[in-house]
């Protein structure tokens, strides 16, 4: 029996038929099948983004409560690290999940290199090039093998900023007991401070997954588009005459039947989701082109064989907002410049000590 092909609503009742082609067919179900993975692929996205911000609002919350309510008995102190595991948890579970997923993703798309080559590279060098990103592939090893991600934290690190309480909890990993475990690498910990924060770490472990996201968006997007404009011209073709589209599928008959749902109401949902997400998700101001880098910053620390707390000492900073510089936090220029002036390191000025009046008169 021959194989016949037609778009038709699935309905009951009479309906219109309207003959097409195998290629036809085959091409609406090749589009079918490019949208769903693409559906796929942000919502496994979303799951990440979630998660992250579920967590930063959860202990922005946590930070809002310690600042106001200063009760830190403890029941309020095991639930504070309950609740921070549980969202560190979630974020190591699902950037794992994302990061084991998405290379298996848009197989029958053809690229060069292809799809899967691309992700892993991209992530190979997200790995080569972010400690956070390192250090964080490790922790969830060791969360999933061997303990908790947090074993502190410190809910009242409030600076000079009226704002300070958004981000004064600090859920911190201490390396000495890392190190307890013998299974965590401890190349991952070398360039580290002695306490890590977690929360520092985990954000910049999703902005370079979310760099990755985009570029691999970008790169099939292409394809997308035109699977998307197949499914559109199938559907404007059959109600041109202004019948309706409603329950619409592209039908094979013959030795076998296969049916392809013909519609887009579904992959408005992916739309939506990249338009969503259409940047990294970062809480940052981040170095532009001419701004100080984070490795300028802790190398002109380093080249004075100085410490967080030396440093920040130096330019009157507390260590830690030292630490979110370090971390990628764009410095003020005036702050950086103060620094190289203290420690030496300025290309065209140094700081000379100022004389005492009994000196002048010497």
């Amino acid at each position: 029996m021959a194989t016949t092909y037609c778009l038709e609503q699935a309905i009951l009742g009479p309906r219109k038929s309207v003959p097409i082609t195998e290629d036809e067919f085959l091409a609406l179900k090749q589009a079918r099948s490019t949208l769903s993975e693409a559906l796929d692929f942000e919502q496994r996205y979303e799951l990440l983004v979630a998660s992250f911000i579920s967590m930063e609002m959860a202990f922005t919350e946590i930070g809002l409560r310690s600042t106001i309510e200063r009760s830190w008995d403890y029941p309020t102190v095991a639930r504070v690290l309950q609740e921070s595991n549980r969202h560190l948890a979630n974020i190591l579970t699902a950037a794992r999940s994302y990061i084991d997923q998405v290379v298996q993703d848009f197989k029958p798309i053809a690229l060069a290199p292809s799809f899967e080559d691309a992700a892993k590279a991209m992530l190979s060098k997200q790995y080569d090039g972010s400690l956070e990103y390192r250090f964080m592939e490790a922790l969830r090893n060791h969360t999933q093998h061997h303990s908790f991600p947090a074993t502190s934290f410190n809910g009242n690190e409030l600076n000079d900023d009226a704002n300070d309480w958004v981000e004064s909890l600090r859920v911190t990993a201490k390396r000495e007991e890392l190190f307890a475990n013998r299974k965590f690498k401890r190349k991952y910990l070398d360039d580290l401070p002695e306490v890590i924060d977690l929360r520092i770490t985990s954000r910049e472990y999703v902005r370079r997954i979310g760099e990755v996201h985009i570029a691999l968006r970008e790169l099939v997007n292409p394809d997308v588009q035109a699977a998307r404009k197949t499914i559109e011209q199938s559907i404007d073709a059959y109600g041109a005459d202004g019948h309706p589209t409603l329950g619409l599928c592209a039908r094979s008959e013959g030795d076998v039947g296969e049916r392809v749902s013909v519609f887009t109401d579904w992959d408005d949902v992916r739309v939506k989701l990249a338009r969503k997400n259409d940047r990294p998700p970062d809480l940052w101001p981040r170095p532009r082109g001419y701004d100080v880098t984070s490795e300028d910053i802790r190398g002109a620390r380093l080249a004075r064989g100085q410490s967080v707390k030396d440093a920040a000492r130096k330019v009157g900073i507390p260590p830690l907002q030292w630490e979110r510089y370090e971390a990628g936090l764009r410095i003020p220029f005036c702050i950086h410049t103060l620094h190289l002036l203290q420690a030496g390191e300025h290309a065209t000025h140094t700081l000379e000590p100022r004389m005492r009046p009994s000196e002048r008169g010497a």
